[in-house]
């Protein structure tokens, strides 16, 4: 690990007052200092802003950028900084408004990624729960199978509050076309750098607490609700739409993508509007996985059954 390899932090915001100060102490506590803050705020109505412009002028102008969001998500805000000529780093890591980063987040990334410079390559990490009160809830699931596209196309493991990605891999992302929706960011981008040849690192290790609160876009997948929720989206039909879109944008980056990782989504695709008998056939020989068992067997059975 470099101590001067700069991380551009780049944070979006929307009505984010109860809990963004201690986000942004957390930031200013890295043991990484060389870091910058670029804030893209999608239209707050609170004291957001207000709390931002406090901080930038503690901190200076060059160290906390505040930007207008694009107003359509907050994938699309996540991805529009992504895509922003103006913020220039060696690294870039992906920051909620409510969360709270351990100290050592940033540097356990960086050293993870330090070898990877002419790949796109991505860190992510496990996280620790926490309430409203800062009380610990719980921790995401582990993931130990591997991180690659065949797992990509079905699942994300990498949260986006945990993500730091290199300049080879944001160059990657900058090409993501504009004309189809971006289901999630996070998703979009560990399927991405899977299917382009990239480096995915997984950290057992927390390094975020993740608020679980009523105003959570996404909340974890680790409670029984969460996952009830999630499986009713997933035989409603709801999870097609998104792998629809996934699948587009996989597609438009055919110039990328390696001739394995095009076969599989090529594949995938076919297998979905297939026969049930070639369904059947496409699912045993593809391989594809989620990181639970008992996952993979409930989306085949939605496979089979045409909901994605």
């Amino acid at each position: 690990m470099d101590a001067h390899d700069r991380i551009a932090i780049l944070l979006c915001t929307y009505n984010g007052q109860k809990y963004l100060h201690k986000q942004l102490d957390s930031i200013i506590s890295q043991s990484h200092k060389n870091w910058v803050i670029v804030a893209s705020d999608d239209c707050s109505s609170d004291d957001t802003i207000a709390i931002l412009k406090d901080y930038q002028e503690k901190l200076g102008a060059n160290k906390l950028t505040i930007t207008k969001g694009p107003r359509k998500g907050f994938a699309e805000n996540f991805l529009s900084l992504i895509k922003d000529t103006n913020v220039k780093a060696d690294y870039y890591a992906f920051c909620d408004q409510d969360d709270i980063w351990n100290s050592d987040k940033l540097e356990r990334g960086l050293r993870s990624l330090q070898s990877k410079v002419n790949i796109p390559a991505l860190y992510c990490s496990r996280t620790e729960l926490i309430d409203e009160m800062d009380n610990r809830i719980g921790f995401s699931y582990l993931f130990n199978k591997p991180a690659a596209l065949k797992n990509a196309l079905l699942q994300s493991i990498a949260g986006g509050n945990t993500m730091l990605i290199n300049d080879s891999a944001r160059a990657l992302l900058v090409e993501t076309p504009d004309s189809i929706p971006i289901p999630s960011h996070d998703w979009w981008i560990y399927q991405c750098i899977c299917a382009c040849g990239g480096y995915v690192f997984y950290d057992q290790n927390p390094t975020v607490k993740y608020r679980q609160h009523s105003g959570n876009i996404v909340g974890a997948n680790r409670f029984i609700t969460a996952r009830f929720l999630r499986l009713k989206l997933l035989f409603t039909g709801s999870l097609k739409k998104s792998i629809d879109s996934n699948i587009k944008l996989l597609q438009e980056m055919n110039g990328k993508l390696t001739e394995n990782s095009a076969f599989i989504i090529s594949e995938f695709d076919s297998i979905r509007n297939a026969c049930i008998v070639n369904r059947l056939r496409g699912i045993y020989k593809l391989g594809l996985y989620r990181q639970k068992k008992i996952e993979s067997i409930i989306f085949y059975l939605a496979l089979l059954l045409k909901k994605v």
